[in-house]
């Protein structure tokens, strides 16, 4: 609040102050009122600014919130502050009322064009009506008329008042419901029903408006009239707008909206606003002074009565938002007043008293009267850091090295002392002790009962540059330092230093209870000390409270903070929600347009704010003493929802269905234009957006005041939810949420069906590959197969060679031992024999003994014999073994080659007296090799007669039949001795059992039988039956 001075008494209080000069109490006395304008704030807006021209014709609100501006250009909406104006609406040329809804639960206005279109406006947005095009141009057609029949109601005042004259004057509201005003009688309607009637004499059809569902009727002289069908239906009342002083109609405008239910009348250039009591009377409040109506052509208001907002349209000038401040600063107007205040206190509940020894003495009306108590002003000296009162009530000033005590009107000093060192604090502790700090020497107290003022030291840690002390419960005194915080006990001296607040400026401490403890501090912003924890606050975005002079708690749990940029609310509550869990604190910033002369607050002197017993708050700055009464900012803030004007799609406008937008995969950027009707400061607005996918934690974003537009980067397909915070005040109730989903199409090779079939063709082409596979592994594997069952019967016939060789080198191998066993025993013999008998001839001779040379020789020419059939049989037997066996083999008469190896043991047996008989078909013919067949009936005669010489030898062959295939058996049978048992079973045993001849058979005839038959495939059988009985079967 800025004080003019009253020259009249300012004079007054000169000739005061010549006649008493020399009086040491004597004071200077001013009265300062001030002009009422100046306790608003006044923005103005142009087109310079965003409106689409200058001509605001009509101001109403919607259930959003958001101020709606007709225009000739259009329409244009306002949040508080930014415009957007309506360009789409091509038909609209320019807007002349606002309609209210006529349905039973109204919920939205609807704008009016000069053509009387109409645009329905909801929710912050706007869609034009085309249905009543009929109505329209009939409407269209009786608004030109001078005198039309039906007139619609545009609101007050009438644009067309003076040059149009209608028959009738139609005030419609909810219901639908409407009343018809004519020169002489006034009718209430209900639908088509007139429900009552009123007789009633007007010259001015332009005085009626409605508040609610009643009629007003001011006459020039400032009659009300009031007609209300719920208390009579025929009657009119007369009253009297209670608080309206001076009503002339040269210097009255009425100002009515039959869509925003206002009704405002401006009188000798103040705004009054219409209240209706709750009998239907109209009361008027004054809402704002020092401001021409008609000159700057003020067409339509609209009062906010949440933020106590002025908003006025004019003809030529824009739109004016008014504010009422909330903050009085105190000055002192004289020419060479010192106004930068930082200490102060309080004279008595209604006055402040500065070391400038100014003294401001408020009224209720927010008035105040200054007063100059010329003994402070003698004594002060530039240093007004310190101005503290003990508990007697006296006041101690300091003046850098002089201390002054003064009684308890500040009139009188009691004492004083001077000191070496300057002082830099002072502070009233507990037990009448008055502590004092000192820039070099450190910390001292007194006695406040002290007379002459001397200070002992505390004894302890040194203190320089002491910027505050505070004393708390449990003997505890704390100091602050332009070097950090130290904890004193006073009980024992013993001094704690605050690490985590080491080299920071402590600029004040609030201590309302044990465990709590509030620092600020000069460039490092506020700290908490609670329950032994330190917590740093969070500080604003323009870090305006990192240099925090005071803290002061007003008896609603809010904390009030000054700073060098204005001054800071905090709900109390919600920082030690901080301190606790993290949650980040709502601030509300107040600046200028509040009512400080200037920004810059102070701070760094006692006390640092002043806190009146009702709740008033003063604070000290750089020019005047600014004071409120927080309880003006208690009202919450109420909320208002967030809007999404606007959604592009790269540069295409998209809508979305609902809260829903869904888009392919492949779009482009998406950008978001929202808004947000907040009528108060911009900077206490804070909106933040988080996009979040599900199961993931949301990060938030601060979205700037500029344009409110959020971008988002192409997205991956999938859902995201997109959600918008607004956040106005300091409850729960001032937040508002808004949520959109945002589905992001799959390419159509990530659709489910896409993913179906390619997962099908998937494990189609997996089984076709792995049959494909299959059959060329088993493919494979049969070759496979094919190569190992060759190559297996390629080495199962080598092996089988191998064996066969093995065995026919087993054969040979033993054929040969038996050879050379035979050549020792059929050769060796006869040789040595016949050289003997060679050796023995000359002898013989000589002897004349010719008869016994004869019997001799023919002894040797029978071995001679013997040993030339061995070796026939023996070059026989070779020559069939060492050749193909069967490359020999051919169609073979049994009998004939029987009697043909017969025929030489005939003459041998004949000799011998032995016998064979041969009784075999002379057909039987077998397919074999003739020589070793021949070698083995050959040699098994010739053991027949080894055994017994004159024996008998039967060959017989008889054909039978196994597993149903003929063979035929060929026995050669002896009535010798017969073979040992060995013998047979040496004989009869397979070659692969490897049974070895006895030791003592050294012949070789019965090997050359073994080994022959089985190179003919010939099964051999030996068996003792009256000798021996040889089998050979032929299969």
């Amino acid at each position: 609040m800025t004080i003019t001075l009253n020259l009249p008494k300012l004079i007054t209080s000169c000739l005061q102050l010549i006649l008493f000069i020399g009086v040491p109490t004597a004071s200077i006395q001013a009265q300062a009122p001030h002009p009422a304008d100046l306790e608003y704030h006044i923005q103005h807006y142009t087109d310079e600014n965003g409106l689409p021209q200058n001509s605001v014709k009509k101001i109403a609100q919607d259930d959003a919130g958001f101020i709606w501006l007709g225009t000739d250009a259009g329409l244009s909406r306002f949040d508080g502050q930014n415009f957007k104006n309506f360009d789409e609406f091509n038909f609209i040329r320019g807007i002349h009322s606002f309609e209210p809804d006529l349905s039973p639960s109204p919920s939205h206005i609807y704008a009016v064009t000069d053509r009387y279109d109409r645009v329905r406006i909801n929710g912050g947005k706007a869609e034009r009506i085309r249905d009543g095009e009929e109505l329209n141009e009939a409407l269209i057609k009786n608004s030109l008329l001078p005198k039309p029949k039906n007139y619609l109601t545009r609101g007050l005042p009438e644009p067309v008042a003076g040059s149009v004259y209608p028959e009738q004057l139609l005030i419609p509201f909810s219901g639908p419901r409407t009343y018809i005003c004519s020169t002489d009688q006034v009718q209430y309607m209900d639908g088509h029903q007139v429900v009552a009637s009123y007789n009633f004499q007007s010259d001015d059809l332009w005085h009626f408006f409605r508040i609610n569902d009643k009629l007003y009727h001011i006459s020039d002289s400032g009659q009300l009239s009031i007609m209300d069908p719920e208390k009579s239906r025929s009657l009119v009342q007369s009253s009297h707008i209670e608080n309206l002083p001076n009503f002339k109609t040269a210097n009255t405008i009425i100002y009515w909206s039959n869509a925003t239910n206002q009704a405002f009348i401006w009188v000798d250039k103040t705004l009054f606003g219409l209240i209706q009591d709750n009998n239907g009377s109209l009361k008027a409040k004054k809402l704002f002074t020092g401001f021409d109506f008609r000159s700057r052509q003020i067409q339509s208001i609209f009062y906010d009565q949440n933020h106590q907002t002025l908003f006025l349209g004019s003809l030529t000038e824009g739109l004016f938002v008014i504010k009422k401040k909330g903050f009085t600063t105190l000055t002192n107007p004289n020419l060479h007043a010192d106004n930068v205040y930082y200490a102060q206190a309080l004279l008595n509940p209604s006055t402040i008293i500065t070391p400038q020894g100014y003294l401001f003495d408020l009224k209720p009306d927010q008035t105040y009267h200054i007063q100059e108590n010329k003994e402070l002003g003698d004594h002060y000296n530039t240093d007004k850091y310190s101005m503290v009162r003990d508990s007697l009530g006296n006041f101690w000033v300091k003046s850098f090295t002089k201390l002054y005590k003064y009684d308890s009107t500040a009139t009188k000093i009691i004492a004083q002392r001077k000191f070496v060192d300057g002082m830099t604090w002072l502070y009233p502790g507990k037990n009448n002790r008055l502590w004092i700090g000192f820039r070099l020497s450190g910390l001292y107290y007194m006695d406040i009962h002290s007379q002459d003022l001397k200070p002992k030291k505390l004894i302890g840690a040194p203190f320089t540059n002491i910027t505050w002390i505070q004393e708390t419960e449990g003997e505890a005194l704390w100091v602050g330092t332009d070097k950090g915080l130290y904890k004193v006990d006073l009980r024992n001296k013993n001094t704690v230093r605050i690490k985590q607040l080491s080299a920071f400026f402590i600029r004040s401490i609030y201590s309302p209870q044990p465990n709590e403890m509030w620092i600020t501090t000069y460039q490092n912003g506020i700290y908490l000390i609670k329950d032994n924890k330190i917590t740093k606050l969070p500080i604003d975005q323009n870090r305006f409270l990192a240099r925090s002079h005071c803290m002061v708690e007003d008896s609603s749990g809010f904390m009030w903070v000054n700073t060098n940029n204005g001054l800071f609310q905090f709900k109390k509550q919600a920082l030690l929600d901080y301190a606790a869990n993290k949650t980040i604190p709502y601030y509300r910033h107040y600046n200028k347009s509040n009512g400080f002369n200037i920004n810059e607050f102070n701070g760094g002197c006692q006390p640092c704010a002043l806190q009146w017993s009702n709740g008033q708050i003063s604070f000290p700055s750089m020019n005047g003493l600014v004071i409120f009464n927080p309880n003006q900012f208690q009202s919450i803030q109420k909320p208002t929802p967030i809007v999404i004007d606007e959604l592009l799609v790269g540069k295409r406008v998209v809508k979305p269905t609902g809260d829903t937008l869904t888009l392919d995969h492949d779009h482009e950027q998406i950008k978001l234009y929202t808004s947000n009707a907040y009528l108060g400061d911009p900077n206490n607005f804070k909106l933040y957006y988080s996009l979040r996918s599900a199961g993931t934690t949301p990060e938030w974003y601060r979205l700037e005041s500029a344009d409110y537009s959020i971008t988002l980067s192409q997205l991956n397909p999938g859902n995201y939810t997109l959600i918008i915070r607004a956040i106005g005040g300091f409850d729960k109730e001032s937040v508002v949420t808004k949520h959109l989903t945002i589905q992001i199409k799959k390419p159509w090779f990530q659709s489910w069906w896409a993913i179906g079939m390619l997962l099908l063709s998937t494990l189609g082409l997996i089984i076709l590959f792995f049959n494909l596979r299959l059959r060329y592994a088993l493919k494979q594997n049969e070759l496979l197969e094919g190569k190992i069952r060759e190559r297996t019967l390629t080495l199962q016939k080598t092996v089988l060679d191998l064996k066969d060789s093995q065995s026919e080198l087993l054969k040979q191998n033993k054929l040969h031992t038996y050879i050379i066993a035979s050549i020792s025993h059929d050769f060796r013999s006869p040789l040595k024999f016949i050289q003997a008998w060679m050796t023995q001839i000359p002898k013989t001779l000589d002897n004349g003994q010719t008869d016994s040379l004869r019997s001799s020789s023919l002894i040797a020419e029978k071995t001679l014999r013997n040993m030339m059939r061995f070796t026939e049989d023996m070059t026989h037997y070779l020559k069939a073994i060492t050749s193909e066996a069967h490359s020999g083999w051919s169609p073979v008469l049994l009998k004939p080659l029987i009697e043909n190896k017969t025929t030489l043991f005939k003459s041998i047996t004949w000799s011998n007296k032995g016998t064979i008989e041969i009784d075999i078909d002379p057909t039987i013919q077998i397919q074999t090799n003739a020589n070793l067949l021949g070698i083995v009936i050959h040699n098994l005669i010739d053991n027949a007669f080894k055994a017994k010489p004159n024996g008998l030898v039967h060959i017989y062959a008889n054909w039978s039949t196994k597993f149903s295939k003929p063979i035929l058996e060929l026995t050669v049978q002896d009535n010798g001795p017969g073979m040992p048992e060995d013998l047979l079973l040496w004989l009869n045993s397979p070659t692969k059992d490897n049974i070895s001849p006895p030791k003592n058979y050294q012949g070789l005839g019965l090997a050359m039988v073994k080994s022959a038959c089985e190179t003919l495939g010939v099964s051999l059988r030996y068996h003792n039956h009256h000798g021996t009985e040889v089998t050979l079967t032929f299969d």
